[in-house]
């Protein structure tokens, strides 16, 4: 036998060599794809065409799957799951898995939660008036207010540059504190129907006002408010018992925070 033979450093090479190839072939992670997975995909498939597949078809869908199984899985090798868009996207994921079927809500249970915050549920009060406006006092002439509540029409009186419409229509509160402040809401709201009022300031200038019609905030009609209010409770609802949930998986874990006052470097 050739000395080469005995040699002990390619005994070792030749194991290696081996084992390598045992490796290659025996040891490499399996895709395995079963005919019920290809079964359930192609189904889907079928479902979404209105038609039975090909042949063809059933290869590709067949191929496409041990692709993305294959990247699914380098993507948890080379450590992807670590990307904050894949951790967003799996923890919604798990939410999503384990959210509840919640049985629909009481009427008194919607009614209790419409309580909660009254004031989101209200419409807001409403004012129509007519105006003379000015975009600044200098330009009033002497004794307009006596003259409008002597009977004189309001057309012609302002100051043209002062763009309103006039009379102003029913307008929510809301829009009126957009238009005009707050502060000038607060004083139309309080102004007597029907007489003519002023001066008052405004982010458009200043006003000589006539209400013509106001309605106070009322409540909304529980009919319409139905459907936002059921979403909302069930929303709650499935998050209560998401948490509830994800409290009884923390027991499975050893939560390590911070100190509550971590002392300043």
């Amino acid at each position: 036998m050739p000395s080469f033979l005995k040699e002990p450093l390619l005994h070792f090479l030749l194991a290696a060599a081996l084992l390598l190839v045992a490796w290659h072939f025996f040891a490499r992670p399996e895709v395995k794809v079963s005919p019920q997975l290809i079964s359930g995909i192609v189904k889907d498939y079928e479902g979404s065409l209105g038609r039975p597949a090909t042949p063809e078809e059933v290869k590709k869908i067949t191929d496409e799957y041990v692709e993305n199984e294959i990247l699914y899985r380098e993507a948890l090798r080379t450590g992807l799951i670590q990307d904050n868009r894949v951790r967003g996207l799996l923890i919604q994921t798990m939410r999503t898995s384990l959210r509840p079927i919640v049985p629909p809500p009481t009427e008194a249970d919607l009614v209790a939660l419409r309580n909660q915050t009254p004031q989101i549920y209200r419409y807001p009060a409403k004012v129509s008036f007519e105006h003379v406006s000015f975009a600044d006092e200098k330009s009033i002439p002497e004794g307009l207010l006596e003259k409008l509540r002597s009977g004189t029409p309001p057309q012609g009186l302002g100051d043209p540059a002062v763009r309103l419409a006039n009379p102003l229509p029913p307008t929510f509160r809301t829009q009126l504190d957009h238009l005009f402040g707050a502060a000038f809401t607060d004083t139309l709201i309080k102004c007597e129907k029907g007489v003519w009022s002023g001066l008052f300031p405004s982010n458009r200038g200043v006003h000589f006002v006539k209400v013509l019609s106001s309605e106070p905030e009322q409540d909304m009609p529980m009919a319409e408010l139905r459907p936002t209010l059921t979403g909302k409770w069930t929303g709650l609802k499935e998050a209560e018992i998401i948490s509830q949930k994800v409290e009884e998986m923390k027991k499975s874990y050893r939560v390590v925070l911070p100190p509550a006052n971590p002392a300043k470097p």
